[in-house]
């Protein structure tokens, strides 16, 4: 009996293996229904933006509450107790004055760009442009790409503000871009590239929040232009 069950085990693998890799039948039909189950815990877990009574899902009613959660992010994310204390600690990026770019050399009412590079965590940087209109209104604009890629996807948006003699301060996600892909040491893994943010939360520790690295940028790079200005 066994002799017979072992080939008929191998088989199955087999195919099986080939189903999910080859898409063989019935590779359809079980994607379907496991899209059918995604979609129904998706709607499960979204049930609560349907809830009609919106004042339920508020939790901030006061300026306490408003100071509540700024210190709770804080804390979480600098791993320090307030806001003063992350300013005190300020770090300024690296400035390059008057750069050369070929992407944006077709950009109107630009005077010049300089490029900001925030050092941080693991040797992770982060490159974003500061673009200056001819004449500017005082005004900052904060473009950050997103999930899209490099903010020269944006080249559109930052011509519009650039139009209306807004500045524009363009930044990337970390290890997108520009943004350098450092080789790290983790603890019990050896080394690795960070290549997709899917990775960062291996740098995790109880003082070191990877968060810190997708808003540490905009934080350093806004003590640089407060002291510019």
């Amino acid at each position: 009996m066994l002799g017979i069950m072992i080939p008929i085990i191998i088989i199955a693998f087999s195919y099986g293996v080939a189903v999910g890799v080859y898409e063989y039948f019935p590779y359809e039909i079980l994607n379907s229904s496991k899209n059918v189950l995604v979609e129904q815990k998706t709607i499960q877990n979204n049930q609560f933006v349907n809830q009609s009574d919106v004042n339920s899902l508020i939790k901030i009613n006061s300026e306490s509450d408003i100071n509540q959660k700024r210190d709770f992010l804080i804390e979480h994310f600098w791993d320090v107790e307030s806001f003063q204390r992350v300013k005190d600690k300020a770090q300024l990026p690296k400035v390059e004055t008057d750069i050369s770019d070929s992407n944006y050399e077709d950009l109107q009412n630009l005077k010049r760009i300089d490029r900001l590079t925030a050092e941080m965590e693991y040797g992770i940087n982060s490159i974003s442009y500061l673009f200056m209109p001819e004449q500017p209104n005082e005004k900052l604009i904060l473009y950050h790409q997103g999930h899209g890629g490099d903010f020269l996807l944006g080249k559109n948006t930052i011509q519009f503000f650039l139009d209306r003699n807004f500045t524009v301060l363009a930044s990337t996600m970390p290890l997108v871009g520009m943004n350098n892909q450092q080789v790290v040491e983790i603890d019990g893994l050896g080394e690795m590239k960070l290549t997709s943010h899917k990775k960062l939360r291996l740098l995790e520790t109880d003082s070191f929040n990877p968060m810190k690295l997708f808003l540490d940028p905009i934080q350093i790079n806004l003590n640089f232009l407060d002291n510019f200005s």
